[in-house]
């Protein structure tokens, strides 16, 4: 990724975005303000301020003014590449079941909290002994739920299934005594060491998540 690291002053970094341009009009205007451009690519305003500097060598030293600190700028391209990487995480294609758990990239930061387990991780990725993910796999002859129901989804498991009726009314319960309706959005779960204690209790408890890889009963098209 490329980018580029605009300072106004010492304290007033700006950044410009991947594949943002310049004139050579406002090249000019830009150049008796910004002093410190980084990983720039040929065509960031960056590159254009520097050529522009170049066919004028007598301007003097461009960087002359103050220097935005060293901290400062990694901040800066922190925070721009944690944008980047969660706009990426959001649009991704791949990861929808974890990404129910974790709406943003900064919110897994809360696994740090809990103590998880091997089940716990079947559950968060969705890769699972579960009928609608087996099913997928030609590990399961259908998607359907053993209590009848048509499709075994985390949300059906966790939230309606007749077979765990207990251990999910006192998942419930837990949930409701922290204030949050039935059923809560999965994001919730990590936001509490409560919940997320209650929710890998279920887990564990209900054994469903014993993963014995059956045989593949079809093969994937």
């Amino acid at each position: 990724m490329h980018c580029t690291l605009q300072s106004q002053g010492k304290d007033t970094p700006t950044l410009f975005q991947p594949a943002s341009s310049l004139s050579l009009t406002e090249a000019h205007a830009l150049g008796q303000s910004c002093q410190l451009f980084l990983a720039c690519h040929s065509s960031s305003p960056g590159c254009v301020l520097a050529r522009l500097w170049a066919d004028q060598p007598t301007r003097g030293d461009p960087y002359a003014e103050a220097l935005p600190s060293k901290s400062l700028a990694t901040k800066a391209f922190s925070t721009l590449l944690s944008e980047v990487w969660n706009k990426e995480w959001i649009s991704s294609p791949n990861g929808a079941t974890t990404r129910m758990f974790f709406p943003e990239v900064a919110s897994a930061a809360l696994l740090l909290r809990h103590r998880s387990y091997a089940v716990t991780f079947q559950l968060l990725s969705g890769h699972c002994a579960l009928n609608s993910h087996q099913h997928r796999f030609g590990f399961s002859a259908s998607p359907a739920c053993l209590c009848g129901y048509n499709n075994e989804t985390l949300a059906h498991y966790l939230f309606s299934c007749p077979l765990f009726s207990l251990l999910w009314q006192n998942l419930k319960d837990t949930v409701v005594s922290n204030y949050i309706s039935w059923p809560p959005s999965l994001c919730e779960f990590p936001k509490s060491s409560v919940l997320f204690n209650a929710l890998t209790l279920f887990v564990k408890k209900s054994k469903r998540l014993m993963f014995n890889r059956p045989q593949r009963t079809s093969r994937v098209p």
